[in-house]
């Protein structure tokens, strides 16, 4: 019944994917140092940290322009230039390169939140390690 529990519905898929991210945690914790774990999360950190700085070197804020202005920026500019039968030239294709250009920093930011997502697990995982191994 989705209209009974639309949070449990929404949240449900999550769900394994938050256990194999514990599970995960639990192995780490019992098979790895926490200073390796520590150097693994800064590591994840630190990668994504400077993916960013690419991306926004690349295409600027991506997160503040959003890909909806973007998408509707380009059709209206096709329309346009379909309605004038404009041929393309450098220019246009210099404007088109730009879009995929956009479109792959998007992916990128794909990659960096994966990036965050493992440096939490490893820093999870390492305070874990640290906490149990003070109450030795």
């Amino acid at each position: 019944m989705k209209l009974r529990n639309p949070e449990k519905d929404f949240l449900a898929p999550y769900a394994n994917t938050f256990n194999d991210d514990v599970d995960l945690i639990s192995d780490l914790v019992s098979t790895s140092e926490a200073h390796n774990l520590f150097y693994a999360s800064k590591s994840f950190l630190l990668l994504a940290e400077q993916l960013k700085t690419r991306i926004a070197l690349l295409v600027g804020a991506i997160d503040k322009v959003g890909i909806i202005p973007l998408g509707v920026t380009t059709y209206l500019s096709w329309a346009k230039l379909s309605k004038e039968n404009a041929v393309f030239g450098g220019v246009e294709w210099v404007l088109v390169t730009l879009v995929l250009l956009y479109f792959f920093a998007v992916r990128m930011s794909l990659v960096v939140q994966w990036l965050d997502r493992a440096a939490l697990i490893f820093q999870t995982a390492a305070e874990q390690r640290k906490k149990g191994e003070t109450q030795r």
